[in-house]
């Protein structure tokens, strides 16, 4: 019941919650309710049950029709702008969000994990394992960026699922929300904690200080950082994933945002390598790996300013 209950929340959020809307709903719900009991007691099971009413419920667009309450912005919004979706799409989609997010994380910890080996061995081993994990980070880069682009159409236009595919993703994200707030929390936890740990060793207050000077403090910092980051990127991509489908939160008006959000997406595939490269660059030629770490939170500062630069001008663009 609870799967019938939030799609006809979903289905009626579009529409001003008039007396006549609420009134509708409610009557539809016990409708839906009344079929789904009898589906029970024929044998199905409630899952069965459940999608069989949501497959019988008909077009929205009949009922807007025939008691004149207006259109939605998805309805407003012409063929060209949308994209119509079956079952086994958004269900491909969402496995490869979670797949291909986890491997990306994956990356990121292991050369941020590459970097603390090559800082604790310091010699031609820890040199050969800092670029071993790049190249395997490089790898799984590239193979996953090719295969989010095949789905950048889904950023771009407006999703049409049919009722059952809608009340499957639905009731995945919401499940997917109680995970999301745990690796959320423990991502941060994590990236907090390696700061913590990096603060309290040159500090002088850590029982290991004596066996680590300059750099070597940031040993410990990178993998536990780096695990941090590996919790985050899938929870975000996989958010991101259920609100794209849904056409929710920042997707929520995709032909506004198209523009300025590809002109971010060029800008950040130019600025991160930079990044990278001025860090490595320095890192190497100094040896000075204990401070080289600052490109990294003042990268990321400069971005958001780029990034909050670019939506300011989009938005009086289209003012």
């Amino acid at each position: 019941m609870d799967v019938i209950k939030t799609y006809l929340d979903n289905v009626f959020a579009g529409f001003s919650q008039t007396a006549q809307v609420r009134a509708l709903k409610e009557e539809m719900l016990a409708s839906m309710e009344e079929k789904y009991h009898a589906l029970i007691e024929g044998g199905k099971s409630e899952h069965e049950a459940a999608y069989s009413v949501i497959a019988d419920f008909g077009s929205i667009d009949e009922i807007v029709a025939e008691l004149g309450l207006g259109t939605t912005e998805l309805e407003e919004v012409s063929d060209k702008d949308v994209i119509s979706l079956t079952r086994e799409e958004a269900e491909t989609y969402l496995l490869h969000a979670r797949r291909g997010s986890l491997q990306i994380g994956l990356g990121v910890w292991l050369i941020l994990c590459g970097v603390a080996g090559f800082i604790f061995f310091g010699n031609a081993g820890g040199l050969f394992a800092l670029f071993a994990t790049l190249a395997v980070a490089v790898v799984l880069f590239v193979i996953n960026g090719i295969k989010f682009d095949q789905y950048e159409i889904y950023q771009q236009k407006v999703i049409r699922l049919d009722n059952v595919t809608k009340a499957e993703v639905e009731r995945g994200h919401m499940e997917f929300r109680k995970r999301f707030a745990v690796q959320l929390s423990l991502g941060i936890g994590f990236i907090i904690l390696s700061v913590g740990v990096f603060l309290w060793q040159s500090t002088g207050l850590f029982l290991w200080q004596r066996f680590y000077s300059g750099a070597m403090w940031l040993v410990p910092m990178l993998p536990m950082m780096g695990f941090g980051i590996f919790l985050l990127v899938p929870a975000g991509v996989q958010y991101s994933a259920y609100d794209i489908l849904l056409n929710r939160g920042e997707y929520a008006n995709k032909r506004r945002s198209t523009k300025t959000e590809r002109l971010i997406g060029v800008v950040a595939s130019i600025y991160f390598p930079l990044a990278t490269a001025i860090y490595l660059l320095w890192s190497f030629l100094s040896g000075d790996w204990s401070r080289s770490w600052v490109v990294w939170p003042v990268a990321g500062v400069l971005f958001g300013g780029i990034a909050g630069g670019i939506a300011t001008w989009g938005y009086w663009e289209e003012k």
